[in-house]
């Protein structure tokens, strides 16, 4: 959906299909690091997740196990670009897409079985 905000904005038409029959921030939450809020940013997004809850501690990548496979603290991340990371609740990063993008554009309950390119140039 973050593409899809971003095409739109751009002009593009675009259309979103997502299998599912609803929209549903399954799971507790989501980091964005500062990579992720500058990319919503630019398209007009970053401000409003900003309220999400800065990261005290590391940041970085595990494994399944949970064995660290990177890691930064979080205040050395937000020293080197600006703005810490922040944990978000995935229905509300869902529902700030969803609410960017006109009515229509995205179809629920849709799946794509192929794609046909033959009026591209």
């Amino acid at each position: 959906m973050t593409a899809a905000v971003g095409l739109s904005r751009r002009g593009w038409r675009v259309t979103v299909c997502e299998r599912a029959c609803a929209l549903t921030g399954i799971g507790a939450g989501i980091v964005l690091a500062p990579s992720a809020l500058r990319a919503l940013e630019s398209i007009g997004l970053g401000c409003d997740l900003w309220a999400g809850n800065a990261l005290p501690g590391q940041v970085g990548l595990r494994t399944p196990d949970g064995r660290w496979l990177s890691r930064s603290d979080s205040g050395a991340v937000s020293a080197r670009y600006g703005l810490p990371a922040r944990a978000v609740h995935r229905r509300f990063l869902i529902d700030a897409l969803a609410a960017a993008l006109q009515a229509g554009v995205v179809r629920l309950g849709v799946s794509v079985t192929g794609v046909d390119d033959a009026g591209t140039p």
